[in-house]
């Protein structure tokens, strides 16, 4: 991973990816109610293509120094911050709504993290984000991590997230259900 915008990086190249999925999509019956970075790095140009195409994005945002930020290393190297929020950002930078994802997702070392996030830590940041009135948690969980590729790890740790979390007093609603002002 190069840390840095893709090659011919600009607003117009990330538009017309941004139009041929959500095309994509249609085509396929789906009609998306938010976007989602992959794994939540995009270029700045990427979220103002976005901005364009989608109302609201559901993610952890990543924003940076720089509306052209100088990802290379050393010095005068422009910085990325990721934003973790318990409520929604009516209004970011880029112009997104934000339905922030908070809680981080389960990662194991068996798939080459440097520090693992367990059920424990999900349901743990959720009791975090309760000091925040009218927050929400979320989280969620790579699929594959609920077949046989964990030993059953996945699924066990799901349920004692789903546990945890309603045990905090919080309530399951759809994105798209989400108020939108």
């Amino acid at each position: 991973m190069r840390n840095a915008p893709m090659a011919g990086d600009s607003v117009a190249w990330a538009l017309n990816r941004v139009n041929t999925g959500l095309r994509q999509f249609l085509d396929l019956g789906y009609q998306p109610v938010a976007w989602e970075t992959p794994h939540y790095h995009g270029a700045p140009s990427v979220l103002q293509a976005v901005e364009q195409v989608y109302q609201t994005a559901y993610q952890r945002h990543t924003y940076y120094t720089s509306g052209t930020p100088n990802l290379t290393p050393g010095l005068g190297a422009d910085f990325e911050l990721w934003q973790f929020f318990p409520y929604v950002i009516e209004r970011d930078i880029y112009g997104l709504r934000v339905l922030p994802e908070n809680l981080g997702n389960l990662q194991y070392y068996q798939f080459g993290v440097e520090e693992e996030l367990t059920a424990q830590d999900v349901v743990r940041n959720a009791e975090y984000a309760r000091v925040v009135r009218d927050g929400f948690a979320s989280f969620f969980i790579h699929p594959f991590l609920i077949g046989e590729i964990t030993g059953g790890r996945g699924m066990r740790d799901l349920q004692e997230i789903v546990t945890g979390l309603e045990a905090l007093g919080y309530t399951w609603t759809s994105p798209s259900r989400l108020d939108n002002r």
